[in-house]
């Protein structure tokens, strides 16, 4: 079985770009002596002693796709968590040191408030040695384990990160080094109840999760084949999107098929999951702007895209593109064609023709808002009916539009605008 989990492991291993982050969230519990060992376990272990007990929690994990609640560890009792950072210094040790003699004392570890991801893939030894520094940084710093952490095979939660752990230090007693990759599998995390954490962190900014299931790019290009295909028939993205088991908002749908995109860009796989974020409407959507964005083109707009959903919590008002702005409706639906299209053909297109689909949310013109630094400013998009030149009304005069400007100067409702102007 040991050999089935590493697949000789000589071989060398991909070179995967890393991308190895924690989610560093402010925590419930952070102390300054979190350092120190804290409650009943205090003795100090050897690397050795965590080697040892880490065999055992391979073979129960294996038996029971659940890590053990609690681990013997030497003369010393500890919990799955504790025995999560102690595994992690082990292999930091190992790696850094050569040796097993080196002690380890066992510190106050909480559980992950909201442990989540279901990433599965190989790792290569660079990507598992500084997932595992950045998970012992983060549990040191914040006296518990964090919901998931993030490698460059996407989201992997706690339990998952503790058998694979225990897989490193059990090939390391066998052949007496640590293996040059090692295979993820998805244990599923037993506490992962609550929803509504304030824990995620995908960004500088953190986003409140509303949904404790990460589906895969594989979920999200399969419900982006019914969203383009709602979209051409009632000419609207759909209120609501079935993603997999869960339902989500168009916002977070948004969301997920720009996620969609950037994963298979840089992954070239659909295995990846994605955490669904809370995602807010636009406040304020603009932009009518058609035409063909080339690859390059659209796989920009979709990581600026994604990058201020992330930083925001919300929609852009509007994508500004080398074709003008383009509003989050049209930009649904453009990211719709585009992983349809890689359903259908497996991969991404070349280019992607943007249609006008009109928000139906939009409102004030004054609110500021976009995936760029511009500001999300639309042009009286609500008051366009009733801007029509008449015999008797030419608003089209340029002395009355500048006329007109004078007297709004400064508004930003159109009720203030509409008095000065009467």
């Amino acid at each position: 079985m040991l050999m089935a989990c590493f697949l000789i492991l000589n071989i060398g291993g991909c070179h995967a770009q890393d991308n190895i982050t924690v989610n560093n969230t402010q925590g419930d519990y952070q102390s300054e002596n979190s350092y120190a060992a804290a409650g009943d376990v205090q003795t100090p272990v050897t690397t050795k002693d965590v080697i040892t007990a880490a065999k055992t929690v391979k073979s129960y994990t294996e038996k029971n796709n659940a890590v053990p609640p609690t681990v013997q560890v030497g003369s010393q009792k500890v919990t799955k968590e504790q025995f999560t950072y102690l595994m992690a210094q082990a292999i930091l040790n190992i790696n850094k040191y050569y040796k097993t003699t080196t002690t380890i004392t066992p510190i106050k570890v909480l559980p992950a408030s909201n442990p989540t991801g279901t990433a599965t893939g190989t790792l290569t030894k660079s990507n598992y040695i500084k997932s595992t520094s950045s998970l012992a940084n983060f549990i040191k710093t914040n006296g518990r384990l964090p919901n998931y952490v993030t490698t460059n095979i996407g989201r992997v939660n706690p339990e998952s990160i503790a058998y694979t752990m225990s897989k490193i230090l059990a090939f390391y007693n066998d052949k007496g080094r640590l293996p040059n990759y090692v295979t993820v599998k998805n244990i599923q995390t037993k506490n992962s109840v609550s929803s509504t954490t304030k824990d995620v962190i995908t960004a500088a900014k953190t986003v409140t999760s509303t949904n404790s299931v990460s589906p895969t790019t594989k979920d999200v290009i399969t419900a982006a084949k019914t969203v383009k295909s709602y979209t051409e028939k009632n000419n609207a993205v759909p209120p609501t999107v079935q993603v997999g088991s869960q339902k989500v908002t168009k916002e977070q749908f948004t969301y997920l098929m720009a996620q969609a995109i950037l994963n298979i860009n840089k992954y070239y796989k659909t295995t990846t999951t994605i955490t669904p974020i809370k995602v807010l409407p636009a406040s304020n959507p603009t932009g009518t702007a058609t035409g063909t964005l080339t690859k390059s083109n659209y796989i920009k707009s979709t990581s600026s895209l994604a990058n201020f959903i992330k930083t925001n919590g919300r929609l852009p008002n509007y994508v500004t593109t080398n074709i003008g702005r383009v509003n989050p409706e049209s930009i649904a639906y453009t990211m719709s064609k585009i992983l349809a299209f890689y359903n259908d053909k497996g991969r991404l297109p070349n280019y992607v023709t943007v249609k006008n689909i009109q928000t139906k949310n939009s409102g004030s013109s004054t609110n500021s808002g976009s995936s760029t630094t511009e500001q999300g400013n639309t042009s009286n998009s609500g008051l366009s009916q009733y801007l029509v030149a008449t015999a008797n009304c030419q608003v089209n005069d340029p002395s009355i539009q500048k006329l007109a400007a004078q007297l709004t100067a400064g508004l930003t409702s159109e009720w203030d605008k509409a008095k000065a102007v009467f």
